[in-house]
């Protein structure tokens, strides 16, 4: 299937003290709320929407962000992503993220929510300067299905590549074939049913910056089990398994609040969505 069933454009330029639309394109089951400014950062933020309420068998997305010289662009989703049955084919979503010097940019999506016998692909690329700020999250549910049990789904294989400078720096891939492997064993979730990771990428982040975070995230109560890594340029990488949402969420906004200001010397407004 070659027609894309959402596409989605979206360019961020500074002007003045503001971050502002540049380029802006969305057409099919992609589309955008109006621009909203939350604080007194100057910072553009966007909540994507998908108005069919999901995604379903043969759904191809393609989403390209820009980031211009000292923009700051936060994205975010209305509500979770769920991936409904997918019988005869899959769903694939292909983002390719440009960020400029001295720009930045935040992703911060509801939960990927599988439903059974489903197949996701995603796949993310980033070209940054070294000097860019970049945060993402992701968090991975045990999916839905009719008896409650959930992991029925068939596949989940989310990649992301992270170009800095024009060389590859970070390269992270999880798939996990629930039907195929037991997720319960050594190395996969271990008994846990969600996923939590972050990765971010800046030039202030340091070992020092890095132990500061790690005491920060021990403080917050949570039930699973954490890690902190730092990556082979500056930056570091967060796992969580866990059995709540919510939980994870809190350690990812703390992550958030957190790199915010210990990077860009700014404090967050938190996002109220229900």
């Amino acid at each position: 299937m070659s027609e894309r069933t959402g596409v989605l454009r979206i360019g961020a330029i500074k002007k003045g003290e503001l971050t502002i639309p540049d380029n802006l394109y969305y057409q099919g089951a992609l589309k955008l709320m109006r621009p909203q400014y939350l604080d007194e950062s100057g910072q553009l933020t966007f909540f994507i929407l998908n108005p069919g309420g999901g995604y379903v068998d043969g759904d191809r997305y393609t989403i390209d962000i820009k980031v211009q010289k000292g923009a700051d662009l936060y994205l975010t989703t209305q509500s979770a992503t769920k991936i409904y049955e997918t019988p005869q084919d899959k769903v694939c979503q292909r983002t390719k993220i440009t960020l400029e010097p001295d720009s930045s940019f935040v992703y911060i999506p509801d939960a990927v929510i599988p439903y059974e016998n489903s197949i996701y692909e995603q796949d993310q690329e980033v070209h940054m300067s070294s000097d860019a700020f970049y945060f993402t999250s992701e968090i991975l549910t045990p999916g839905w299905t009719l008896d409650g049990a959930g992991f029925y789904y068939k596949s989940l294989n989310i990649s992301n590549h992270i170009y800095v400078d024009n060389k590859l720096a970070v390269a992270d891939r999880l798939l996990f074939t629930p039907q195929d492997n037991h997720l319960s064993r050594t190395g996969m979730l271990e008994g846990y049913s969600h996923l939590g990771a972050v990765t971010i990428l800046a030039k202030s982040i340091t070992d020092e910056v890095i132990n500061r975070l790690r005491e920060a995230l021990a403080s917050i109560p949570f039930s699973g089990r954490l890690g902190l890594s730092k990556l082979a340029v500056s930056g570091l990488s967060m796992r969580a398994l866990g059995n709540s949402t919510q939980e994870i969420e809190r350690l990812i906004y703390a992550c958030y609040d957190f790199a915010r200001l210990a990077c860009r010397g700014q404090k967050v407004t938190r996002i109220r969505k229900f």
